[in-house]
């Protein structure tokens, strides 16, 4: 992948509510390969506080 558009606000919640998220690493996205999908598990109980 050449372009990816990294927004700062989603890498913040991503990181907040989300097991598996990408993370930079010099400069290049990095991904857990050994996770399925996009790699991304929801952690509920953190993210019950903002649910309305």
């Amino acid at each position: 992948m050449r372009h990816v558009e990294w927004f700062h606000d989603h890498v913040r919640i991503e990181r907040m509510l989300f097991d598996g998220a990408p993370f930079l690493h010099d400069g290049a996205l990095e991904i857990d390969a050994a996770r399925a999908g996009l790699g991304l598990e929801f952690r509920a109980a953190d993210a019950a506080d903002y649910a309305i």
